[in-house]
């Protein structure tokens, strides 16, 4: 990875560091991995709702690694950045910039706070993934992310088997020991505590499972793979699905396009056959969700009011996390309908880049855009710099762990366009890890080993 990249990279344990230097790098190399592990999978006993669980547990754990990396930084000194590095950096530091001024113009502080501190501590796990994961902590950060992945898909199998074959609590306990069992009825929901959160993890984590299988061979991965597939089905999530179909097609082009030497004429064939299945795919889902028109005529009613939300304020939004205090006045009557209550709640636009324009206008929703086409244009690069001229040989690792990476932001940001799960928690921290691990990958170095290869 990096070797290939940057022959004179100094190696870790030959670096005369600072004082604490070394201990804070490693530290932040074990922290960021066990603190998704610990959002991914913790759970409240008591409820089926562990939201609250997991925005602590970003909220203390994102507030000392953040504080940690700045000490950090205040350790190196001139070490810690050069004038160079903000090319790399410039969209999550304009992102970042921008949500404080979004939040300073938000018409109500306090609701908005707590979609300021979510965005703040995403960015700042970007910028600390790419200055300072090297290529064994990012391995590392992988085997941590299937370690989580087992742990979530396990459990949700468990309900799966607990739904089916003990589907009255008037047969027994079941399997499934907690209080919140068939919370959703058939649908799983894992340790997410929502069908549609814990999709939205399937959807992202499953070409991660499948490149490192393809990387290492390992037929203990084997058994995720399927796992992730069941609990995909029985989350019965149709924007999950979308997601999937597409990202199943885009994972594909990529292969073929990068990783093997088909000619442009085959190239072409395949990619429209790609194209039809995703279509077909798509169509697919979108018949089986009008068995239940309620949830589509929800989200359409809800995408309409929002875009009058866009519509009041354009350019500069109406202010990070100021959904849920604006959303009243232009609530549909149709909502509540279809809901039979005249009070209902609806925190968020069941779409989260539709979102992102409301919160943010088109300055900020721009800035977002940004920052999705570089990171995505960098990796696409990272790709092609990793597999040129193989004619036939097998590419690097390194091009499986980012073909990973990158297919799993990639079907995330799909999934989102008719869901809103980056806007919580459980599935929102993986919009700050993703972009950076491909931005690490891509570039095959950690900044700080850049800074000290002259030494």
């Amino acid at each position: 990875m990096a070797k290939k990249n940057y022959p004179n990279l100094p190696e870790f344990s030959d670096i005369n560091f600072a004082p604490g230097v070394a201990f804070a790098r490693k530290v932040i190399w074990w922290w960021l991995p066990v603190l998704y592990l610990l959002i991914s999978d913790s759970f409240y006993l008591r409820t089926y709702d562990s939201a609250q669980v997991k925005i602590t547990l970003l909220q203390m754990g994102g507030f000392s690694l953040a504080g940690l990396w700045v000490s950090l930084l205040v350790l190196e000194g001139r070490k810690a950045f050069r004038k160079e590095d903000f090319v790399l950096l410039a969209p999550f530091f304009a992102y970042l910039a921008y949500t404080l001024f979004s939040f300073w113009h938000a018409p109500y502080k306090g609701p908005s706070v707590d979609d300021l501190v979510r965005y703040t501590l995403y960015m700042f796990v970007s910028l600390i993934v790419i200055r300072e994961f090297n290529e064994s902590a990012i391995n590392r950060l992988t085997r941590v992310l299937i370690i989580t992945a087992y742990i979530a898909v396990l459990y949700g199998f468990v309900q799966f088997l607990d739904t089916r074959f003990f589907p009255s609590k008037e047969v027994g306990p079941g399997i499934d020991p907690f209080i919140w069992r068939g919370a959703f009825g058939l649908r799983v929901f894992s340790t997410y505590g929502n069908p549609n959160f814990f999709g939205n993890f399937l959807v992202l984590i499953l070409p991660i499972v499948v490149t490192q299988y393809m990387k290492t061979r390992s037929v203990y991965l084997l058994p995720l793979v399927f796992l992730d597939l069941l609990c995909l089905f029985a989350t019965d999530t149709k924007g999950a699905w979308i997601g999937f179909f597409i990202s199943v097609s885009v994972f594909l082009a990529i292969y073929i396009y990068y990783f093997t030497q088909a000619t442009r004429q085959r190239r072409i064939k395949v990619f429209t056959s790609l194209f039809v299945l995703a279509v077909a795919g798509v169509i697919g889902v979108l018949v089986y969700a009008m068995k239940r028109p309620n949830s589509v005529n929800f989200r359409v009613a809800t995408w309409l009011s929002t875009w009058e939300m866009v519509e009041a304020h354009p350019f500069i939004g109406n202010g990070v996390g100021g959904f849920k205090v604006v959303y009243p006045a232009y609530r549909r009557p149709v909502i509540f309908h279809i809901e039979g209550k005249h009070n209902t709640e609806t925190d968020h636009a069941e779409q989260e880049h539709l979102e992102q324009w409301m919160d943010n206008g088109l300055i900020g929703f721009g800035i977002y855009f940004w920052l999705i086409f570089f990171v995505v244009t960098v990796g696409l690069r990272g790709l092609n710099a990793l597999t040129d001229g193989l004619k036939g040989g097998r590419p690097p690792p390194v091009a499986y762990d980012l073909l990973g990476y990158l297919t799993a932001l990639l079907g995330m940001l799909l999934h989102n366009f008719t869901d809103v799960s980056m806007r919580f928690v459980s599935s929102g921290i993986f919009l700050g890890l993703l972009p950076g691990v491909i931005l690490n990958l891509s570039r095959g170095a950690a900044l700080w080993e850049l800074h000290y290869k002259e030494d």
